[in-house]
């Protein structure tokens, strides 16, 4: 009997928010780019290190050690820039903060109140 645990729940739960939401795509792919711009303009480890990390990636069926070597970060560091996810799933402290605000620090949508304060 295959068990679950919560964590696994969560990533699937995020996965799914991300997957429902074109914004979210749009930002995770941004920031995707953004690493893989960054990480290689630093990172030359050469042809043959690149084609080890891409096969024993594929492998070991392992996603986050090809997205490290492709742009630096995994796919939590990936969610986490984009602002999909918070720093740490549940931890010892509690439930995770809510996210308000977008990158630009704008409020969103689904946390707008229906007041009318003018």
């Amino acid at each position: 009997m295959q068990t679950v645990l919560p964590r696994e729940e969560a990533v699937e739960a995020v996965i799914s928010k991300v997957l429902g939401s074109q914004e979210a795509c749009d930002r995770l792919n941004e920031v995707f780019y953004e690493h893989l711009e960054n990480y290689q303009e630093i990172n030359d480890d050469g042809d043959r290190h690149f084609a080890e990390v891409l096969l024993q990636a594929y492998k070991n069926g392992d996603v986050s050690a090809l997205l490290l070597e492709l742009c630096g970060g995994s796919m939590f560091d990936l969610l986490r820039d984009a602002y999909l996810i918070p720093k740490k799933f549940h931890g010892k402290s509690g439930e995770n903060p809510v996210l308000l605000t977008d990158v630009e620090g704008k409020l969103l949508e689904s946390k707008k109140r229906g007041s009318n304060s003018s």
